[in-house]
C-alpha cells in the first residue's frame, strides 16, 4: 500500500472517531470499535494500514477498507486534493482503497459521476470503445442507494461488450505471451502489479463478466502462440464457464491454462491488497484448475499426487468418490516436479506408480453447514449429494444425525435410505478422511427459525424466501439459506409439513404508497390508527428491547364495518393473502402457544370466539404477551430437567363485534381501542375500496420491504415522536401511566408515517388523528373505572323497565325478586321478555353470564333460587347482586 500523506491521515482519523457506529477510542492504534458484522466492540484500526478497519474476532479474514464501511469516505479527497484535479476522488480511491499504484493505471480511467434517486454519487469510469464505458460506485451509501450494485455499464454497452475484452491502454499483446483473463476490471488492474518468476509484470485483460468469453480478442491474436490463462472466481459461474472456455480453446487449437483463487468469495484483487498475489499465488491457482479440468479419473489423481504427494487420498471425479494408493517407490514420477504447474505432466509415468484407483461411492457427499435449532439447540449435518444420470447430474440434499456418521456401515444405510440410489461402500478409514476434510477445515452453522420474522440476536429479519440486514434485502445462497454478515440463518419447515399458510410470505416488490388515499377513505381514521400500529408491530422486538412492551390493539364492530376487509388489506401489505387471524376459543393451550411463537415482529390476530357456546379465552394471557412473554414452558429432549420458556415476538391485535370482556384494569390498560361503524361510508369510499380488493398482493407487499429497509430511520423517527407525545400528554392530563404511553406509542407511529408514504401522509389528517387518539386513551381510562358497555347496556335495561310503569302513585317492581333490603335478584329469562314487550334490544344473555363476576356497579353475589317478591309463594332462580355494588 502507499504511503499515506499527514494532512489525509489526520482527517481520516478525524473520520473514523465521529463516526458513531464505530465509536472508537482514540490512541495508537484506534481501537475498541463496534464491528457493523459481529456486533462486538473489537475494531481497530492500525497506524501502518490506516485504510483498513479490521475486527478481532477475525470473522472478515483480514481486515476491510473504511471506504467500504463509511459513506461518503472519499470525498475527503476532493478536500484535500481537488483544485484542478477533476478525478481527486477516484484518485484516492483506486490509491488508497484498491491499492493501486498511479504510474501504473495512469490513464486506464477517469472520475465519473451517477445519478441515483436525486442525487449525484461519484464514479470510477473505465472507457471501452465506441463510446460505450463500465463505470464502478466509490461510496457506501452510492451502492446502498443503488440497490447494492457496486457497478454498472453505459446504456448500450450489453450487445458491443459480447466477445470483446477490455485491454489496459497502453498493454500491448506480444508473440509468445501469457495473458490472464479475469471478470472484472480491478481484477485485472491488480495483476498488473505483480511480477512474474521472470521479474516481468504479469499482462492481464478482462471479459468483464464470468459469461463473457473474450473470443473475438482471443481470434485478433491466435496467430500469436499466446498462453491465455482464464482466471475466474472459484464459485459456480465460474467452475461452469471455465469448462466453456477450455472447449472454445480446444475448438481454436489455443493454448491455454485455468486458475482459480482460493476459496470461494476470494477475489484477486482482495488477494493483492493482502499482498499474498505473486508466482506461488499463481502456480497454486494453475493447479486448481489442473484438478478441476481434469479430462479423466487418472489425470487428476496425478494432479492431486503431485501437489499433495501422499501414499492414499481420497478424490472425485465426474460426482463419484475414488480412493488412491500409491506404490511405495514413486521416485519415478516426482523427481521431475518441481512446485511448477503451469506444465503438462506424464500420465504414463504416473500410472506406473499407482496400486490401484477404487470407486467407493456414486455421489461425492459434499458437506454444506451445520443446522442448529435456535431455541432446543438440536443440530443437523447438512450434505449435497450429486448423481450423474443420463449425462446430467441430479443434486439432492439431506440433513443427517451426528450419529450416522459414527461408521462406515451407518453412513452406508442411511444415504440409501434417504435418497434415490446413493452408495458409500468405503472403508473405515476413508470415512475418517472425509470427515477431516468435512469438519476440520472451516465449517459454517445456520441458525434455523422456527419463526418467520425479525430475529432479535442477529438483528435480521428472515422469511422462507428472503431476507433483510441493515436495510438490505438478501436471497438465499446456492445452500438454501441466508448469509447477513458472520451470520446464517434460515426458517425451519417442520418435517412432514409444506410451508403452511403462517409462512407463505411473498419476497417484497417495489413500494408505492400511492393507495394511502384509498386506504382512509375506506377505512376512515380507525383504519389509519390500524396502520399505525400494524407498522409498529414490523419493528415490536426493537421496541420492547428498549420500553418493554408493544400495546395491544382491539378492533371492534358490527358485521358489515369492513374490519375484515381492513385487516386482510393488511396482511397483504405484508405479502400473506386471503388470511384474517384465529380463533383462540377453538384452540387448546398447545395450538395457541405455537401460533403466537410462529412469528416476530408480525401481528397475531385473534378472531371472536364462539360466545354463545359460552367458550371463551382467558383474555388475561394479554399481560405476558404485552411484555412479550408466553407463560407456557415446554420441556426438553435431553435427559436433564432443562425447559423452555415461551417468548411471544410479535403485536396482539383482537378483532371481534363486542370488546373484550375482563374484570382485570390491568389487562383494559394495555389495549388501544377503536370501534368500527358505518357513518364514514360514502359512495366514494366504497370505490377506494373495490380499487383496494382490486390491488394484487404482488403490487402490495413492497409495504414490509420498505418498512424493513427503513428500520433505522423509521425507528429514529418513532422514538423522536414518542418522546414529545408521551411527555406531553403524560404532563397535562390526569390518565394513568400506562394507558398514556400506549397510546403514544401508536401515535407516534402515526407521526412516522410520513416517512413512507410522503406527502400522501397528509397534515391535517395528522393533526385529527392525535386528537383522536388521545380521545381513546380518555374513553379507555373511563372504561377502566366503569363496566363493560354490555353491563352497563343492561342495568340502563334493567333501570328502565323498573320505571316504566307505576302503581299507587311510585314506580312498580317488575323485576327484583329478592326480598332482601341491599340486594338484587334477577331471572334472566324474565328480564328477557319484559325487554322484549318494551322493544329493547336482545342482550347476548351466555355473554352477561359471563360479564356479571366482573361487574363494578353492582356486584355479583351468587346465582342461586329466590323466594320471589313479585310471584308470592314461587322460588325463582336468579342471579344476586348487592344493590350497593363495590362500595359495600
Amino acid at each position: 500500500m502507499p504511503d499515506y500523506p499527514p494532512e489525509l491521515v489526520r482527517l481520516v482519523r478525524q473520520r473514523l472517531l465521529d463516526d458513531q457506529r464505530f465509536n472508537l477510542k482514540s490512541g495508537q492504534p484506534l481501537r475498541n470499535g463496534m464491528c457493523r458484522e459481529c456486533g462486538k466492540k473489537k475494531c481497530f484500526i492500525t497506524p501502518e494500514k490506516f485504510f483498513f478497519v479490521k475486527c478481532g474476532s477475525g470473522i472478515w479474514g483480514g481486515s476491510k477498507p473504511a471506504g467500504k464501511l463509511s459513506p461518503d469516505f472519499f470525498l475527503i479527497f476532493s478536500r484535500l486534493y481537488g483544485g484542478d484535479n477533476r478525478d481527486a476522488v477516484a484518485d484516492g480511491y483506486m490509491c488508497f482503497d484498491r491499492g493501486f499504484s498511479s504510474d501504473i493505471i495512469k490513464g486506464m480511467y477517469q472520475q465519473g459521476a451517477r445519478h441515483i434517486r436525486g442525487k449525484w454519487y461519484e464514479t470510477v469510469r473505465v472507457q471501452l470503445w465506441d463510446g460505450h464505458y463500465w463505470e464502478r460506485l466509490i461510496d457506501a451509501d452510492a451502492v446502498d442507494a443503488n440497490e447494492g450494485r457496486k457497478a454498472m455499464f453505459s446504456n448500450g454497452s450489453a450487445g458491443a461488450i459480447k466477445g470483446r475484452a477490455w485491454i489496459p491502454p497502453g498493454m500491448e499483446i506480444c508473440r509468445d505471451d501469457r495473458i490472464i483473463i479475469t471478470e472484472g476490471i480491478f481484477k485485472s488492474m491488480a495483476w498488473l502489479h505483480v511480477k512474474d518468476e521472470t521479474g516481468k509484470p504479469y499482462k492481464s485483460i478482462t471479459g468483464m463478466s464470468a459469461g463473457n468469453i473474450p473470443v473475438k480478442t482471443i481470434k485478433e491474436h491466435a496467430d500469436k502462440n499466446i498462453l491465455w490463462v482464464l482466471a475466474l472466481d472459484n464459485d459456480t459461474a465460474g467452475h461452469e464457464n471455465a469448462e466453456k472456455f477450455v472447449q472454445i480453446m480446444t475448438d481454436l487449437k489455443q493454448r491455454y491454462l485455468v486458475a482459480f483463487p482460493r476459496r470461494k468469495g476470494e477475489d484477486w484483487d482482495d488477494l493483492f491488497r493482502k499482498g499474498a498475489l505473486g508466482p506461488k499465488m499463481y502456480q497454486e491457482s494453475v493447479w486448481r484448475g489442473r484438478v478441476d479440468m481434469a479430462k479423466s479419473r487418472v489425470e487428476k489423481a496425478a494432479w492431486i499426487f503431485a501437489r499433495e504427494r501422499s501414499g492414499y487420498f481420497l478424490f472425485d471425479f465426474d460426482c463419484r468418490l475414488f480412493s488412491c494408493k500409491m506404490n511405495s517407490d514413486t521416485s519415478g514420477f516426482t523427481n521431475g516436479l518441481d512446485g511448477r504447474f503451469d506444465i503438462p505432466l506424464e500420465i504414463g509415468a504416473f500410472r506406473e506408480v499407482v496400486d490401484d484407483i477404487d470407486e467407493i461411492a456414486n455421489t461425492t457427499p459434499e458437506f454444506l453447514y451445520f443446522e442448529r435449532d435456535s431455541v432446543t439447540g438440536a443440530q443437523e449435518y447438512f450434505f449435497r449429494a450429486p448423481l450423474r444420470r443420463y449425462g446430467r447430474i441430479e443434486n439432492e440434499t439431506i440433513a443427517l444425525d451426528g450419529s450416522v456418521l459414527a461408521s462406515p456401515d451407518t453412513f452406508s444405510k442411511t444415504l440409501m435410505s434417504l435418497t434415490s440410489g446413493r452408495y458409500f461402500d468405503g472403508k473405515k478409514v476413508d470415512l475418517a478422511i472425509l470427515k477431516d476434510r468435512w469438519f476440520n477445515y472451516g465449517t459454517t452453522y445456520v441458525r434455523s427459525l422456527p419463526f418467520v420474522g425479525y430475529d432479535k440476536s442477529t438483528g435480521v429479519y428472515v422469511f422462507h424466501d428472503w431476507a433483510c440486514h441493515n436495510g438490505r434485502i438478501l436471497a438465499k445462497n446456492e445452500n438454501d439459506f441466508f448469509e447477513a454478515g458472520k451470520h446464517s440463518l434460515k426458517v425451519k419447515t417442520p418435517k412432514g409439513q409444506e410451508r403452511n399458510e403462517m409462512n407463505s410470505y411473498m419476497k417484497p416488490g417495489a413500494f408505492t404508497p400511492d393507495w394511502l388515499t384509498d386506504y382512509q377513505g375506506a377505512f376512515s381514521w380507525n383504519g389509519m390508527v390500524v396502520l399505525a400500529w400494524w407498522l409498529g408491530t414490523l419493528f415490536a422486538e426493537q421496541i420492547r428491547a428498549e420500553f418493554g412492551y408493544w400495546p395491544v390493539m382491539e378492533v371492534t364492530g358490527e358485521q358489515g364495518t369492513g374490519k375484515t376487509q381492513m385487516i386482510e388489506f393488511l396482511w397483504r401489505c405484508c405479502g400473506r393473502s386471503e388470511y384474517e387471524g384465529f380463533d383462540p376459543s377453538k384452540s387448546t393451550l398447545v395450538g395457541r402457544s405455537r401460533t403466537f411463537q410462529q412469528v416476530a415482529n408480525l401481528p397475531v390476530v385473534l378472531l371472536e370466539g364462539d360466545r354463545e357456546s359460552g367458550k371463551t379465552w382467558d383474555y388475561n394471557e394479554i399481560k405476558m404477551l404485552y411484555n412479550g412473554r408466553y407463560g407456557r414452558a415446554i420441556g426438553v429432549k435431553t435427559s436433564g430437567n432443562e425447559t423452555i420458556e415461551g417468548v411471544f415476538r410479535g403485536g396482539v391485535m383482537i378483532a371481534q363485534n363486542a370488546t373484550v370482556a375482563t374484570e382485570s384494569d390491568a389487562v383494559l390498560a394495555r389495549i388501544v381501542h377503536v370501534h368500527c361503524t358505518k357513518e364514514h361510508f360514502t359512495p366514494e369510499g366504497e370505490q377506494m375500496a373495490l380499487r383496494l380488493n382490486r390491488m394484487p398482493t404482488a403490487d402490495l407487499c413492497g409495504f414490509i420491504g420498505a418498512a424493513v429497509t427503513n428500520e433505522r430511520r423509521l425507528l429514529r423517527s418513532f422514538r423522536a415522536n414518542f418522546e414529545k407525545l408521551d411527555g406531553e400528554w403524560l404532563a397535562n392530563h390526569d390518565i394513568q401511566n400506562r394507558i398514556v404511553h400506549n397510546h403514544a406509542m401508536v401515535a407516534a407511529w402515526l407521526h412516522t408515517l410520513p416517512e413512507l408514504f410522503g406527502n400522501r401522509m397528509r397534515g391535517d389528517w395528522l393533526d385529527y388523528l392525535t386528537s383522536y387518539l388521545w380521545s381513546r386513551a380518555q374513553d379507555r381510562q373511563a372504561r377502566c373505572a366503569a363496566d363493560h358497555p354490555l353491563l352497563a347496556q343492561f342495568w340502563e335495561q334493567y333501570e328502565f323497565i323498573q320505571t316504566a310503569q307505576l302503581e299507587a302513585g311510585s314506580t312498580k317492581n317488575q323485576l327484583n325478586h329478592s326480598k332482601t333490603p341491599g340486594e338484587i335478584a334477577i331471572n334472566l329469562q324474565h328480564f328477557q321478555n319484559l325487554a322484549l314487550n318494551y322493544r329493547l334490544e336482545m342482550l347476548p344473555l351466555n355473554e352477561l353470564k359471563r360479564l356479571f363476576p366482573i361487574g363494578k356497579r353492582y356486584r355479583l353475589i351468587a346465582n342461586k333460587p329466590v323466594n320471589s317478591a313479585i310471584r308470592p309463594g314461587q322460588s325463582v332462580r336468579c342471579y344476586v347482586f348487592s344493590a350497593k355494588g363495590d362500595s359495600e
